[in-house]
């Protein structure tokens, strides 16, 4: 800290520790040491430059099976994957402005932002009807379910499901984040309808039990700006589609 302040000047160092005005120095120089730490590391000589390829993930989209999904990327030597988790409409502002480079998302982007952004088919995700089921069940009951909320893209289709499966529900909650929704099921607090791989783990170990399969497959879009110039993020956009571009994943 002392080396931070103003090297050699009497006002900030006494007795090897700081004074009044040389803690005042060091709020205005630590900012711009930091700067200079990521020019370093930006400009920098080194034997392994990467590019960093920001990716934003809606909350509406699994972190469980993106992670999955964008795992490969670190194992290319040229790309440092940047991950980040936000609403769909923050991060798609951000990918319009050019901060972010792709976005994974359930939707396709609305208003402004779509006439700068291309939107690919990345995945389609085969979902199931699982809960806890209840010890004394009345067939002619409604089944307490959590859904997606209502302006959620999603939320039309898994209705058609429903309906397809024969199932009647009680909608007791909404939530348009996959890890509530999954909470939701292990608390007993209602069915919900879940990719696989959200809830495998769970199945696995008879927490939760599959109470329907549903025909009904929902998609994640791949967003990137129409204006995208960097090599580095077009070989990720082509890379990502070629390895999921409409996969049905359990």
């Amino acid at each position: 800290e002392i080396s931070a302040c103003l090297v050699g000047s009497e006002m900030c160092i006494r007795d090897r520790s700081l004074t009044d005005a040389g803690r005042r120095a060091l709020e205005f120089t630590e900012p711009m040491f930091a700067t200079a730490e990521r020019l370093l590391e930006a400009f920098g000589k080194s034997s392994t430059p990467r590019t960093v390829v920001e990716i934003g993930i809606t909350s509406s989209v699994s972190r469980s099976f993106a992670a999955d999904f964008l795992l490969p990327l670190f194992d290319d030597p040229d790309l440092m994957p940047r991950i980040r988790h936000g609403s769909a409409a923050q991060l798609m502002q951000r990918l319009a402005s050019q901060e972010i480079d792709i976005v994974l998302s359930d939707g396709k982007p609305a208003g402004v932002e779509e006439q700068n952004i291309t939107t690919e088919l990345a995945m389609e995700l085969q979902l199931l009807l699982v809960g806890q089921r209840p010890a004394k069940e009345n067939p002619g009951d409604p089944l307490p379910f959590v859904h997606y909320t209502s302006g959620s893209p999603w939320r039309f289709k898994v209705d058609e499901c429903l309906r397809a499966a024969g199932s009647s529900i009680d909608v007791v909650g909404e939530s348009d984040d996959l890890s509530v929704l999954r909470m939701a099921a292990l608390k007993g607090r209602g069915a919900v309808a879940l990719p696989r791989r959200v809830v495998g783990s769970d199945l696995d170990d008879l927490r939760l039990e599959v109470l329907a399969d549903l025909d009904c497959a929902l998609p994640v879009y791949l967003n990137y700006a129409e204006a995208t110039v960097e090599e580095a993020v077009r070989r990720t956009v082509n890379r990502l589609l070629a390895s999921a571009r409409g996969t049905r994943l359990a």
